[in-house]
């Protein structure tokens, strides 16, 4: 057991023993923050801008009664997307098929595409489940979420009206309610509940874009998380080199718990660094980061991730100096498709999909739509991503050990077995 605590403490030392490596992971990416932030603020508009929403309705109105029809599709584009509250913000283009939007949003004609299927009054009518599909364009997270909040507002006026007259319903069974009275009842329910739920949202009190500022806190954060981790691969390899290494090979402690321990000792480095800087931008930047639950959740899962990579990465260097030639170009190309120097909603839509693959991109754009006031969900995909590659890096590592003759227990080297507590 104290071997363990050894290892998970050893990389944790020697991080504060180097105060070279402390100043370069935590003054250099604050001072890189300040500058980026002051010199590309007139770059990042806080202005939403005026955005366009492709929308094709294949419901059909249903007769009510007399010549009143419902067509919630229709009421949708009439009553909500044209409405004077959304003029100048939201432009809405009528298409004529359901793949004519679906194009429109892949060519980045479109923000977002609306689509009611057909039959979709009349399942609501007979209280089934009504689905209004949303297709987002992922750079584009504000308008976006701006969309999400107007179909969800106007499917829980839906929800509203289908619980008055289910109680309409019943009412109309006892005291035998029927026809022309029926009719308007039904009518005034519709009325009654579309004034007194608001389907707009508030625009104005809508969480802003981010600030230059926010967006180069988090660039930095996940891109100086890459450079722990290169630093901690070095001390991996000086291990090596002074035979620490091999001596903990010929000791009891059993390979799950070096890799186990290891994998811990790094986490905690990565941490110390994120931590300390989420916190130095906060407190001297006024950085506003959102809910600080999630905020941890996605360090510690990123940091995870990355401890993991560096471990494989540390298990099968040899030379420090190829590794750090190696490192220093993935370091900055990963750091670039992550979206650290460049705006994600600048880029082409192939390095958006190359994002979702790397650690730091799912981690920036964690990181991005908790500060935008995301739902919890929304952040799942991202951290079940994080924890993957954590976990797959630690069988590989795992595996690694094996193949070099480490044993839990025992030290095979040509076909010899040998005790390692008596090595």
């Amino acid at each position: 057991m104290m071997g363990f605590i050894r290892i998970l403490l050893q990389d944790f030392k020697l991080l504060l023993k180097d105060k070279n490596a402390l100043l370069i992971l935590v003054l250099m990416p604050t001072i890189l923050i300040m500058i980026l932030g002051t010199v590309f603020k007139s770059t990042f508009s806080m202005k939403l801008e005026p955005f366009t929403v492709a929308f094709y309705s294949d419901d059909k109105p249903i007769v009510l009664q007399g010549s009143d029809t419902l067509c919630l599709g229709n009421s949708f584009l009439e009553e909500v997307l044209k409405s004077k509250e959304l003029e100048g913000v939201v432009n809405t283009k009528e298409v004529s098929s359901e793949n004519t939007g679906k194009q429109l949003l892949n060519h980045n004609k479109v923000s977002a595409f609306i689509y009611f299927p057909k039959g979709f009054t009349q399942r609501y009518l007979d209280g089934e489940e009504t689905i209004i599909h949303i297709f987002i364009d992922n750079k584009k997270s504000v308008q976006g979420s701006l969309v999400e909040e107007i179909v969800y507002s106007f499917n829980e006026r839906l929800r509203i009206m289908q619980v008055s007259m289910k109680a309409m319903e019943k009412q109309s069974n006892v005291y035998g309610i029927t026809g022309e009275d029926r009719r308007a009842l039904i009518m005034g329910i519709r009325n009654k509940t579309y004034e007194e739920h608001q389907t707009i949202p508030n625009i104005s009190g809508k969480v802003p874009p981010v600030s230059a500022m926010q967006y180069y806190a988090i660039a930095m954060v996940t891109m100086y998380a890459l450079f722990t981790g290169q630093f901690l691969i070095q001390s991996m390899i000086e291990e090596k080199k002074n035979k620490t290494f091999y001596r903990i090979q010929s000791s009891p402690i059993g390979r799950v718990q070096y890799v186990i321990g290891k994998l811990m000792g790094i986490v905690i480095v990565m941490l110390l660094q994120m931590v300390t800087l989420i916190c130095i931008t906060h407190f001297l930047f006024r950085l506003r980061w959102g809910n600080i639950g999630y905020i941890i959740i996605i360090t510690v899962a990123y940091a995870f991730a990355i401890a993991g990579i560096t471990l494989v990465l540390g298990f099968i260097a040899k030379d420090d100096r190829a590794i750090s030639n190696l490192s220093m170009p993935i370091i900055f190309i990963f750091s670039f498709l992550g979206g650290s120097f460049v705006k994600l909603d600048k880029m082409p839509t192939f390095i958006s999909h190359l994002q979702g693959i790397i650690p730091n991109g799912r981690a920036f754009k964690a990181y991005l739509s908790v500060v935008q006031g995301t739902d919890f969900t929304q952040l799942l995909s991202h951290i079940s991503i994080l924890i993957s590659i954590a976990c797959v890096c630690v069988i590989v590592s795992l595996t690694i050990a094996w193949r070099k003759g480490w044993r839990d227990g025992s030290i095979i080297k040509n076909n010899n077995i040998s005790n390692k507590a008596t090595a």
